[in-house]
């Protein structure tokens, strides 16, 4: 968990709170649309961003050894 925090810091703020109000913490999306001003595709683009960033993230330091 520790590791994944620190990749989470690491990424654009701007996709990385809306992946914690989604994905960590269970919101849905009307209410994270409405507390980021963010619309549905917009929070949709910015979780699929999030999820790239973090995949990015992870792997580099670990794969890299092999």
């Amino acid at each position: 968990r520790q590791v994944f925090d620190q990749c989470l810091s690491e990424i654009n703020p701007l996709n990385a709170q809306p992946f914690m109000l989604v994905i960590m913490d269970g919101m849905s999306t009307q209410e994270a649309c409405s507390l980021l001003g963010f619309t549905p595709t917009n929070l949709s683009v910015r979780l699929c961003r999030a999820r790239l960033e973090l995949r990015s993230k992870l792997q580099d330091p670990w794969f890299d050894e092999e």
